[in-house]
């Protein structure tokens, strides 16, 4: 389900979709109207409440362009709240910069359920749409005209991170997503992030480069797959998240940010860490720049 508004105000666009069984056969919402909120530890595909989500477009009813959407998914099932879905500060940062660097195209914000279907939902949207798929915790610091159309970076010197990644809708960039998939269906670890997520991107990379060298990978276009450096999408590295919220370290963080296209600032570790509008952190600073509208509608804090 969809709703969509331009890309200058902020434009979001709203998908619910429920993937049951198998990974090529989406289900559709109306199956699901008995349920209300409802979250099963046994099969939870069930979290959000449909009566808001069915007065919007069905995204198949959209004319999504070939290869030119960028698309974000949350997939917390914590995004309703008093009868609407809402997203957090970080997030409408997220989506505003990445429209805000890419006017000529259209973001897509879409709601799914839940978190472990995540590298499901983004491989089957670019196998679908094609398009470039990011994380909601990023900040989208430079234009990403100039990206190739099949792409990811490393994240460090043993994984190919997929938390940014792009893939043509034909040609080479579909024939690797239908791999990705195929290797996803085989090697579904239910209770693994990683398994389901980097690792298959970095199965893929060493695949296409015949290499088992990650740290080879870097800067290399191996069969139309551009594998970028770290501080291509992840300047700074998991283990110093902090960094990105500390005063202290803000020329740090601008040192190694200047070559990057986006911020990626790990939610899973930095969510619970407030940011004032009163401190002088790297995050904020970035955020007045690249959000502007969302940094001027907050009242405290990220």
């Amino acid at each position: 389900m969809v709703r969509k508004v331009c890309t200058k105000n902020a434009c979001i666009v709203i998908l619910i979709c429920i993937i049951i069984y198998c990974l090529m056969k989406i289900r559709t919402i109306a199956f699901y109207k008995q349920y209300h909120k409802i979250v099963e530890p046994t099969n939870p595909v069930f979290c959000y409440s449909l009566n808001v989500v069915d007065k919007l477009r069905d995204i198949q009813d959209t004319e999504v362009l070939d290869d030119m959407s960028i698309f974000f998914l949350d997939t917390s099932c914590n995004s309703f709240s008093n009868g609407k879905l809402v997203v957090t500060p970080r997030q409408a940062c997220a989506v505003e910069s990445a429209a805000v660097m890419n006017p000529n195209r259209i973001v897509y914000l879409l709601f799914a359920s839940p978190g472990i279907y995540l590298t499901l939902f983004r491989l089957l949207l670019l196998w679908k749409y094609g398009g470039i798929y990011m994380d909601l915790d990023v900040i989208v610091i430079k234009s990403l005209e100039s990206l190739p159309n099949n792409f990811a970076a490393a994240e460090s010197g043993s994984k190919i991170n997929n938390d940014v990644i792009g893939f043509s809708k034909k040609g080479v960039g579909h024939d690797h997503v239908q791999v990705s998939l195929e290797d996803l269906s085989d090697k579904y670890k239910g209770d693994s992030w990683t398994g389901n997520g980097p690792d298959i991107t970095t199965t893929l990379a060493k695949r296409l480069c015949n290499t088992g060298d990650v740290s080879k990978m870097a800067g290399q276009t191996c069969k139309d797959f551009q594998i970028y450096p770290s501080n291509t999408f992840y300047p700074i590295s998991w283990q110093d998240w902090e960094s990105y919220f500390n005063p202290d370290k803000m020329d740090h963080v601008m040192e190694k940010i200047k070559d990057s296209y986006v911020v990626h600032v790990w939610n899973k570790l930095s969510k619970d860490k407030r940011v004032h509008l009163y401190e002088e952190s790297p995050y904020l600073k970035l955020a007045r720049e690249y959000c502007p509208e969302t940094v001027r509608n907050l009242e405290e804090a990220f």
